[in-house]
């Protein structure tokens, strides 16, 4: 199987019919989280879930959700939840539904002492070092029977921003080897998404403000013709289009 795709962010009838033409694997709503601009009412989210087609997998997204929230957003029709937020293992335990944690790649995880950041960007031959604690973290999540997969992400979800993809190689390895899902978020486009695979090798990538309409910060929804490009570029890398020209690899 090649990279699946998620679009995440969906906040509107006219985003669901842009997905249902395009078939991403995934696509994601925020819930209960009204400091987003994404974020969408359950009756809202309920209603794009039933226009949904049946084939795209629905995954609700939420910061330090409660599980009576869980419960809810379960009873809404979503198939995986995306946690943001701190470890609750009171929750994480209770949840009726698989599980898509998200760490956030911020710069002051990384061992940068010997490497600027900026010589590190896209050479995987530089890998950074993170921290123990990340990957004593890592190593707790993983092996919860409720964890589905994890998902990387920048500094600030849904900001636009990369992080240093090489960082995660061995993190990378580490969810793999337990049978989760490795997915990949922050600043994908179809101008890089090609660049991100060949670095972190993630099963899922996970694209919002990258498919949204560019230079329109204030509009909310997706431009159906950078998600039309977006999942060209990578099924265009799928299909070996891309390999052999994506040594320099600059996010």
């Amino acid at each position: 199987m090649g990279t699946q795709i998620k679009i995440c962010g969906i906040t509107s009838i006219e985003d669901v019919k842009i997905v249902n033409q395009c078939k991403p694997d995934y696509i994601g709503c925020v819930l209960y989280y009204p400091k987003s601009k994404r974020n969408i009412s359950p009756d809202l989210a309920k209603k794009l879930v039933i226009q949904l087609d049946s084939n795209i997998k629905k995954v609700a997204v939420a910061v330090s959700p409660t599980i009576q929230q869980i419960r809810d957003i379960k009873m809404l029709g979503f198939d995986y939840i995306q946690i943001h937020g701190g470890w609750d293992k009171e929750v994480i335990s209770n949840s009726t539904m698989p599980i898509i944690w998200a760490i956030n790649m911020k710069n002051e995880q990384l061992d940068t002492n010997s490497k600027k950041l900026s010589d590190m960007i896209g050479k995987c031959e530089n890998i950074p070092k993170l921290s123990k604690t990340f990957y004593e973290h890592l190593d707790i999540v993983i092996k919860s029977d409720r964890i589905y997969g994890v998902l990387f992400d920048s500094g600030t979800s849904g900001s636009g921003e990369t992080f240093l993809w090489n960082s995660i190689c061995k993190a990378q390895k580490m969810v793999a080897k337990k049978g989760k899902k490795v997915f990949l978020a922050g600043g994908l486009k179809a101008e890089n998404v090609t660049r991100a695979i060949y670095i972190a090798a993630p099963d899922v990538v996970d694209v919002s403000s990258g498919v949204e309409f560019e230079n329109q910060p204030s509009r909310i929804g997706k431009d159906e013709k950078r998600v039309e490009d977006f999942i060209k570029a990578v099924r265009m890398k799928e299909n070996g289009i891309c390999d052999g020209v994506l040594l320099d690899t600059n996010p």
